[in-house]
């Protein structure tokens, strides 16, 4: 089982962060693939998933946070 999460602009409301805390403790794994600081154009959202990246990944241990680099961007 696995969760994959692909989008620009990842923005996790605490709902949806305990529903991935709640996957990961059932083994589920979970990616999360998006743009990186290098590639984005909305710094606003990217700061904020930067900004969470190490908190996610202690509390989410099944997470894998995939970024593209350079000026590809998902979209």
């Amino acid at each position: 089982r696995r969760i994959v999460i692909v989008n620009p602009y990842v923005i996790l409301t605490s709902g949806m962060k305990h529903q991935l805390v709640q996957a990961s403790k059932r083994g589920v794994e979970i990616e999360i693939i998006t743009t990186s600081p290098t590639s984005t154009d909305s710094m606003l959202t990217q700061g904020i998933l930067v900004d969470e990246w190490k908190d996610l990944l202690r509390e989410i241990p099944t997470l894998k946070l995939y970024g593209a680099v350079g000026p590809t961007q998902l979209h």
